[in-house]
């Protein structure tokens, strides 16, 4: 066949490209300029890079958000960021950014288009302990970060968790860096978006919220007792935004939100504890039942406890609802403020450790019925949303009872599947809680903290049913064997999952 001459080939239509990736500059080759990578890279899978362009910088009120000193990094390191840190996970893109690079925070960067890819493959299913959920995956993997993308206070939050979720699977400074730099902006537009809470922007506000509490980094160890302590306090107070926001629409059709589901509180309605334990033990009342804090008087909105056979939105018609469900050493500690002494000086917060105490009482019962289940999970995720503010303060003010509260909440993440965040901080903020009553010389908080930091020491060695089936150990007409098949049938309480 007859070699044709330059002459008889024509020109394929083309663009000029300024604003290629650096491959196809290096290379002297046209780059169509796709996103999140250009078709010369994609066809020879090459990494894809683009340096932003000065058009495509953040809007001086977005920078302005953030103190200099926290953004500046981030532009002169821009370029220098290894996007192959965030390709170990071997992943195609799933998230449809086209044209959606343009967000309200401007033009993504190609490592946080990577983040969001991130995201979306790996580290939403650790931010939810309903992953096989179909709408909590949906809402969760696919509404939050579309969402995000006209939502600054959302998009850094997950750009900042999906940076510390890498960084904790393959750490890198980098990342780290990141992680930093994108919490700072995360907390910034959260601050601005609680000034103007708007029903078009209400549900991810909620959201980031929720996911804000993966951003509260902990004290890098070795570290002091008061630095533990000074971070168990600020993680708590983080969790109270998602009690005060979703408290604003809690009677006024939160049910019909989109992300409703993610915030249930509890999966099903508990049995009542075993018919051996003695009366008194099952029916301490709380003396405010209808009042924890500014939480609704309910785990769930009313509606989930509609069935067709009846309606339970009344709590006091659930079975036992009030009873106290508690191990031998954390009663001791709930009898003797429901019985104080008769000397000695009055008890001002008496009402509020009943509160916390009678709210961690549903995690013993559902992890005695039903042990390592999704409803203990979403309990022990939602706990915090039970406490008070009064609460929060003697966290706060280090008083050991309160401590005491905060140390089973903590031995208790540590039977979730997830928690990468502050997971491995667990046993030394234990030791710090255990320190701290140690030297009040109490016997009874002794023993009640104790039996946390047992459970936290038996997870270690034995793994998480070792350490479920532990509690129940030394606790009269308690049985880890008998649970709901003993007392109910499963299908005689509402499910309420899903």
């Amino acid at each position: 066949m007859a070699r044709r001459t330059a002459g008889f080939i024509s020109k394929r239509p083309h663009k000029k490209s300024r604003g290629g990736c650096t491959t196809c500059k290096r290379k002297k080759v046209k780059c169509d300029e796709a996103l999140p990578s250009c078709a010369y890279c994609a066809q020879r899978d090459f990494e894809c890079i683009y340096q932003r362009s000065p058009n495509s910088q953040r809007s001086p009120s977005d920078t302005s958000e953030v103190p200099v000193e926290a953004y500046d990094p981030v532009s002169q390191d821009i370029e220098e960021i290894d996007i192959e840190d965030f390709n170990y996970l071997g992943s195609e893109s799933s998230l449809n950014l086209l044209p959606a690079a343009q967000t309200a925070i401007g033009t993504l960067a190609s490592h946080e288009i990577e983040l969001l890819n991130q995201y979306q493959a790996t580290t939403w299913t650790t931010v939810t302990v309903r992953k096989e959920e179909p709408i909590v995956e949906y809402l969760t993997k696919t509404w939050a970060p579309q969402a995000a993308l006209s939502n600054p206070h959302l998009l850094y939050t997950i750009l900042s968790i999906s940076a510390s979720h890498s960084n904790s699977l393959v750490p890198s400074p980098r990342k780290r860096h990141l992680a930093d730099v994108y919490r700072q902006k995360a907390f910034s537009a959260y601050n601005k978006s609680l000034q103007n809470i708007t029903n078009d922007n209400y549900e991810t506000v909620l959201l980031a919220s929720m996911y804000i509490q993966v951003m509260v980094p902990p004290p890098t160890l070795p570290c002091t007792d008061a630095e533990m302590l000074a971070w168990v306090s600020s993680m708590m107070h983080i969790t109270q935004g998602i009690r005060l926001i979703a408290g604003l629409k809690w009677s006024f059709g939160f049910e019909h939100l989109n992300v409703f589901p993610l915030f249930k509180r509890e999966l099903c309605i508990l049995p009542p504890p075993p018919d051996t334990l003695s009366t008194e033990c099952k029916h301490m009342q709380d003396p405010h039942p209808s009042s924890r804090g500014d939480s609704p008087s309910s785990p769930n909105h009313p509606t989930l406890y509609e069935t067709p056979s009846k309606s339970s939105a009344d709590t006091s018609s659930r079975p036992h609802s009030n009873s106290v469900f508690l191990p031998p050493a954390l009663t001791a500690l709930l009898d003797s403020i429901t019985t104080p002494p008769d000397t000695g000086p009055l008890d001002l917060h008496r009402g509020t450790l009943l509160r916390a105490l009678h709210a961690l009482s549903p995690m013993f019962l559902t992890i005695y019925h039903y042990h390592l289940s999704t409803d203990l999970y979403v309990r022990v995720s939602a706990f915090p949303t039970f406490l008070t503010k009064e609460f929060l303060v003697l966290v706060s003010d280090r008083e050991p009872r309160t401590l005491v509260v905060v140390g089973w909440w903590l031995a208790f993440f540590k039977l979730l599947p997830t928690g990468w965040w502050f997971k491995d901080v667990i046993p030394r903020a234990l030791q710090s809680i255990s320190n701290l009553i140690m030297r009040s010389n109490n016997k009874i908080l002794m023993d009640a903290i104790e039996g946390a930091y047992r459970m936290v020491r038996l997870e270690a060695v034995r793994g998480k049913e070792a350490a479920a089936r532990g509690i129940f150990e030394d606790w009269n007409g308690v049985d880890w064997k008998h649970g709901i098949s003993s007392v109910w049938e499963v299908d005689e309480f509402a499910d309420l999952g899903g």
